[in-house]
């Protein structure tokens, strides 16, 4: 596994993934603009820094590895090794406002964590179809999969402490 910053960028890119004739410009940029993808939407990028704010955080870790599905667990390659995604989230949540999962998740199996946002694919897809914009979930402590517009907004006022609009 390698592990790269671009500014507030943590980029951690599987052994499998590395290309080594790359530059870091060419790697910073595609970081750069992955990151913006999994955050374009105004709804999540909202959430992202309302949620940041609430448990002072910054910041993102993008992991770009092969996901995979081992016993009904969604698991990262690294080389020949396999890890548990939930596993690496336990250990990185908190460290970022976001986790940004550039993984395969064919079998869309739900994660979670206590402190960060996880945004993730639910299918197969490819750093590739990352960067032409596949449809991406978010995964919000606390709240589960919010996924219908209602729901988004819904999140927001919570995060916002609006909880009365909602009884």
């Amino acid at each position: 596994m390698r592990i790269y910053s671009f500014g507030t960028i943590q980029y951690w890119e599987s052994s499998d993934i590395y290309y080594k004739d790359s530059s870091l410009d060419w790697l910073g940029r595609n970081v750069q603009e992955a990151t913006h993808l999994f955050t374009r939407r105004k709804l999540f990028r909202e959430i992202i820094e309302l949620n940041a704010v609430k448990k002072d955080l910054e910041g993102y870790i993008l992991l770009n590895a092969h996901g995979t599905t081992i016993k009904g667990e969604w698991s990262f390659c690294d080389g020949k090794r396999k890890y548990s995604m939930q596993n690496w989230i336990d250990k990185m949540d908190g460290q970022a406002a976001a986790l940004l999962l550039a993984c395969c998740n064919r079998d869309n199996i739900e994660v979670s964590s206590q402190s960060s946002i996880l945004i993730h694919p639910s299918k197969r897809v490819s750093f590739l179809d990352i960067l032409r914009g596949a449809p991406l979930r978010i995964q919000v402590p606390g709240e589960g999969y919010p996924a219908t517009q209602y729901e988004l907004r819904r999140t927001i006022d919570k995060l916002r402490g609006n909880e009365a609009s909602f009884k």
